[in-house]
């Protein structure tokens, strides 16, 4: 009731001025010096009714006069409504029953104590005070208190007011603050000028500012300066009243970082409905931020591994499918430079690449390539001149700089090697170096599969070189021979001189032929690794290597076991072959050059003859010289004529055992 006696704020009764600091009924009476301290309204009449009455009529609040007794002495209609009294029930009641009971005798001690020493006390004291209405229900009230000037007995008037409305609109008010602090998102509020007024611990825990450091401050210091714009436009929509959805953006953090948030701003209201400013919610998007990039990145990897995964089985080469790969990686990346590091042993021919240069194929020795990948896993390095790079890959990627990238081609079975980039914009995240790698390992799929269609190819190819060869062989070889047999045993049936020598000379063709097409034959049966070692196929790349001097293609021949003569008189053969064949390109002006190589019993001979315009004068003959003396060495000769048909023979010949060593025969 209208007394301290309903306790203080911090949980303890109060003493203070209630209807008379409570008595009550049964109460004790005033203590005797009470007269003496109300000697200012006493010596003079007691009020009238009329005048209780017009004091009562002119406080809007419920109020009721008490005397130092605690005694109701009068009351207005609003404090019988209050209270729940009928008109005219509350006059001659003791005061506290309008007071809880519990509160009942600390408000009798704390009425007499006012009693003693009556003052003035207005509504809004701090006080929890608390009535009791006449069905025993309780609710929060505010109490002032005034003595009545010239009565000859204490009276004091309390004026009352129910503030249940104030104390629930006061609990709101509390838990929406404490919402607002404990929430873990951004809540600031700013005013029409862009100050900040409040922000909860939220946003400040999100933007790493202190209270004092952001407090007064305007917006802008969170606010990248290409975001204030719109920024600005969403408040002119608040202003409008028209809603604005939670937009993703980045906003500065006290150290200057960029934070991503998602941020919604409302216009603040004052209960006139006038606007006072804005409302920021602001979240930490963050985790979101970072889910939605690696779906990104899942499907960049997804759909770039798919494409070049398709093209693959669709028939595309190596070339292509590090073209797609590149296509892919720029898109993501930014500007990057791309290439492929390949192990020289690979075979280029089989992979579809020519043998590369400057990229995007680049020769890496497989040393390296293990040093560069660290293994079997991606290896990333800050800047292109710190990277452990090969020259060759160096020269290429130097002009580009920035990060390196070095994936390496995992497939099983596939050559040794990486993919290898040079990006511009950064070192590329997890995510990123996730694509990468993937691509690297649909690249190694391609070697891997360029590979194996290699293989298939070549053995296709082998069957028929060997189908082939047996015919050329079995058919063509013996048909010729039989020709040349029976030719050779016409002969002594013919007569005419020169109808012999013409079957002679056919003769000789013959055997010419079958030289030449034994030499096919061996070219078509040798495998691949055959091919690339022993005498013939030396002699043969040889032949080869100076087709474009020439013109046309040199003509070998191979008599005897060629492959078994010794191996000290491979590199001097070789080289008459060269210094011979050169010497024709340079001289003869030919059109036809036959370099025949005869395996004999005690000898190997070596004849480069053409059909040019022969020795003719030249004194240079510092290479003829040359291969003389090697013949002299090894123990032979060298011998160089013009034949009667025209053209140069050079004739080669060096016993199969070294100088002073001696050759059996058996």
């Amino acid at each position: 009731m209208p007394s301290a006696s309903a306790g203080s704020t911090k949980g303890e009764p109060e003493r203070g001025p209630g209807l008379g600091r409570s008595g009550g009924a049964g109460s004790d009476p005033p203590a005797a010096d009470s007269d003496a301290a109300a000697a200012d309204v006493r010596g003079v009449p007691n009020p009238s009714s009329e005048l209780l009455d017009m004091i009562l009529s002119v406080i809007p609040d419920a109020a009721v006069v008490v005397d130092a007794d605690g005694q109701i002495v009068a009351a207005n209609a609003n404090a019988e409504t209050l209270f729940g009294y009928e008109a005219g029930t509350m006059v001659g009641r003791a005061l506290e029953v309008l007071v809880p009971e519990r509160f009942r005798t600390r408000h009798r001690s704390n009425r007499s104590e006012y009693a003693a020493a009556p003052a003035t006390r207005a509504m809004g004291t701090g006080l929890e005070l608390s009535g009791r209405r006449s069905d025993g229900s309780e609710f929060p009230i505010d109490v002032s208190l005034s003595p009545v000037a010239g009565a000859d007995r204490l009276l004091v008037v309390g004026a009352v007011r129910d503030i249940s409305e104030r104390m629930a609109a006061a609990a709101d008010q509390a838990r929406l603050a404490a919402i607002v602090q404990s929430s873990a998102d951004g809540i600031i509020t700013i005013g029409d000028d862009g100050l900040v007024l409040t922000w909860n611990a939220g946003a400040a825990k999100m933007f790493g500012y202190e209270d004092d450091a952001i407090l007064g401050r305007h917006i802008s210091v969170l606010v990248p300066e290409e975001e204030s714009s719109w920024l600005e436009e969403q408040m002119a929509r608040a202003m409008d009243g028209k809603p604005n959805a939670a937009s993703d953006t980045r906003w500065l953090t006290a150290s200057g970082d960029l934070l991503d948030v998602a941020f919604s701003v409302s216009r603040v209201q004052a209960p006139d409905e006038h606007g006072i400013g804005f409302s920021l919610f602001a979240r930490d998007i963050t985790e979101r931020k970072a889910m939605e990039s690696a779906l990104l990145w899942r499907e960049r990897w997804l759909e770039s591994t798919a494409e070049v995964r398709l093209a693959l089985l669709s028939g595309a080469g190596l070339t292509e499918c590090l073209g797609l790969a590149a296509e892919h990686l720029r898109a993501a990346l930014g500007p990057c430079q791309v290439v492929l590091a390949l192990d020289p042993s690979a075979n280029w021919e089989d992979l579809g690449v020519a043998h590369p240069a400057d990229g995007p194929v680049v020769p890496v020795d497989g040393e390296q390539l293990r040093s560069m990948v660290r293994g079997r896993e991606l290896a990333v390095y800050p800047d292109v001149r710190q990277a452990p790079l090969p020259a060759a890959l160096a020269e290429v990627l130097d002009d580009h700089g920035g990060h390196v990238v070095v994936a390496p081609l995992r497939a099983p079975d596939a050559s040794s090697g990486a993919l290898v980039l040079s990006v511009l914009g950064g070192d590329p995240q997890p995510d990123a170096r996730a694509l990468v790698q993937g691509l690297a390992d649909q690249l190694g799929l391609a070697v891997r599969l360029a590979q194996a269609r290699a293989r298939e190819t070549h053995s296709l190819l082998a069957d028929d070189r060997a189908r082939i060869a047996r015919d050329l062989h079995d058919h063509v070889i013996q048909s010729l021979f039989a020709t040349g047999m029976r030719l050779q045993s016409a002969l002594p049936m013919v007569a005419d001189e020169q109808t012999a020598e013409a079957i002679n000379s056919s003769i000789d063709e013959l055997d010419a032929t079958i030289a030449r097409i034994r030499t096919a034959i061996f070219s078509l049966q040798s495998t691949r690794q055959q091919q690339a070692s022993g005498l013939r196929a030396e002699l043969l790349q040889l032949a080869a290597s100076t087709t474009g001097q020439l013109g046309f293609e040199p003509e070998l021949r191979f008599a005897g076991p060629v492959e078994s003569l010794p191996g000290h008189l491979r590199p001097h053969l070789l080289a008459v072959a060269r210094e011979a064949l050169s010497n024709a390109a340079r001289h003869a002006a030919a059109t036809r050059v036959v370099v025949e190589l005869r395996a004999e019993e005690r000898s190997a001979v070596l004849t480069v003859s053409d059909n040019g315009v022969g020795l003719g004068t030249t004194t240079r003959r510092s290479g003829l010289d040359n291969l003389r003396s090697r013949a002299r060495d090894l123990g032979g000769d060298m011998g160089l004529r013009s034949p009667d048909t025209g053209g140069t023979e050079l004739r080669w010949s060096v016993p199969l055992a070294r100088p002073g060593e001696h050759r059996s025969t058996a």
